[in-house]
């Protein structure tokens, strides 16, 4: 096999950026630090950030880009995700207006993130995103087709519309820990667990009734699945699929609202040998099932649970998921948001998916990432707040000094309200471990410190036989 010429691939990527003017679109401003550097390397043009928000972290300097700040309607992240969507299919008057003022001959591109269509916005091509017929396949009411085309075991599951029939199936499905209820996307693309329901009563059925009744037409009910959540992401080449390493899909449990809590992905855990191997078998197939069928190209995400027998998938992202950011910083030696524009763009990479995956394997497996992080809409910021915190007996409280801390916790404005984050300090994180402890540690010390009302959270508990070596 081939060595791959890292330096000219990551040169050829580039390609579509170099030296352009750019507009980076609808992105938080806290984020894009390192975008700015890249198109600086390559030559560009001081670039345009439309803003969605300030967004938590470090900003950029105040001339490295002309910015236009918009205000985004505040809420859930799925309403954040919808609102990209609409933004980048019927951009508001000002903003255009705004692009118009910076690019007046129309020679500027569009650079968007992972939820932005990729489709010409005001006669200017688009880099980046999806397009609007790959959205359409990020549907829980019927993924369940998917995995048994490619024969994966999966749980039981029935769709199911929205109204009494619910509670029976329910009943029905029901092995003892009660049901999860998954919404469809007849209003668009929904994220971050909100239409998601764990139902163990019949209070917890009626009022996630009155929440569907409300938001969607048809509802998967499956068992609920004990076990470590999980996920595990791929890359749609031309001529075949990488499917990278699995990943801690931090989730924890709320006590008291029969909900569940998103709080970011790891690749600091590690599952069973035998479970990786069949996670990435799936994300092959799958990944080859969507480049067949639908003509999808690029990153895409299968989320599930490492249950007692073995890995079920349970949701489809189809797209350059959250988690393929995370596991991106991961692979310092190429971009792998360009890697997504240059596939969704169509444009021959000059290296082949099976000279690639080693590459990006190895990397991924010995560069480990992943923060524990929790969003609240408890309290709405309006800048960064930096804690160093150190722990003890599992619990966090501020460092007294330097030589204490664990590492520090984050707090800042996101749209959906306030993004808390721990920062670990080199050292704090060891392959293996599971960010979900720390991740509960992080909301227990933000219902003290800050007020949010996360309140009782769960673990999930490992209960897949054989664990991986140290």
């Amino acid at each position: 096999m081939p060595e791959i010429d890292v330096e000219a691939l990551r040169a050829h990527l580039m390609e579509p950026l170099r030296g352009r003017k750019v507009i980076l679109a609808y992105r938080y401003l806290a984020s894009i630090r390192p975008a700015l550097a890249l198109l600086d390397s390559l030559g560009c043009p001081k670039p345009m950030v439309i803003a969605r928000g300030i967004g938590t972290g470090e900003l950029p300097e105040p001339d490295a880009a002309i910015v236009h700040m918009m205000e985004m309607p505040t809420g859930s992240m799925t309403e954040e995700v919808r609102s990209q969507e609409r933004l980048t299919l019927a951009p508001p008057t000002e903003v255009l207006a705004a692009v118009h003022a910076y690019d007046p001959d129309h020679i500027a591109v569009w650079w968007l993130g992972a939820i932005g269509m990729n489709v010409p916005v005001d006669g200017r091509p688009v880099y980046g995103g999806r397009r609007p017929e790959w959205a359409a396949l990020e549907n829980k009411t019927t993924v369940d087709e998917i995995w048994d085309e490619v024969g994966a075991p999966r749980a039981s599951s029935e769709v199911v519309r929205v109204g009494p029939d619910l509670s029976s199936v329910t009943r029905r499905l029901d092995t003892g820990d009660g049901a999860v209820w998954a919404g469809d996307t007849r209003d668009g693309t929904n994220g971050g667990g909100d239409y998601v329901r764990w139902v163990r009563d019949p209070a917890d059925a009626r009022t996630a009734l009155e929440f569907f009744s409300a938001h969607c037409d048809r509802v998967r009910v499956m068992p609920f699945l004990e076990g470590i959540p999980c996920s595990v992401h791929g890359l749609v080449l031309p001529d075949g699929v990488v499917p990278l390493r699995p990943m801690e899909l931090v989730t924890l449990r709320s006590v008291e609202q029969s909900r569940f809590l998103f709080g970011g992905v790891s690749t600091w855990w590690d599952p069973p040998e035998s479970d990786r191997k069949q996670m990435r078998e799936l994300a092959r197939k799958v990944g080859t099932l969507l480049r067949d069928r639908h003509g999808f190209h690029g990153g895409f995400g299968i989320d599930g649970v490492l249950t007692r027998e073995g890995f079920r998938p349970t949701e489809l992202n189809s797209r350059f998921s959250g988690g393929l950011t995370v596991i991106s910083k991961g692979i310092p030696e190429l971009p792998l948001e360009m890697l997504q524009v240059n596939l969704v763009a169509g444009r021959e990479l000059g290296v082949s998916a099976a000279d690639l995956e080693p590459l990006l394997l190895k990397s991924a497996d010995r560069n480990r990432v992943g923060r524990a992080a929790a969003i609240t809409e408890a309290v709405r910021p309006h800048e960064s707040t930096t804690v160093p915190v150190t722990s003890k007996n599992g619990e966090l409280s501020e460092a007294p000094d330097q030589g204490a801390r664990l590492g520090e916790i984050v707090m800042g404005p996101t749209s959906a309200g306030a993004l808390i984050q721990l920062v670990p300090d080199a050292g704090t994180l060891t392959p293996g471990m599971r960010m979900a402890p720390l991740n509960a540690a992080v909301m227990r010390f933000a219902d003290r410190h800050w007020g949010t009302t996360f309140g009782p959270v769960q673990i999930a508990p490992d209960v897949r036989p054989g664990k991986p070596p140290p």
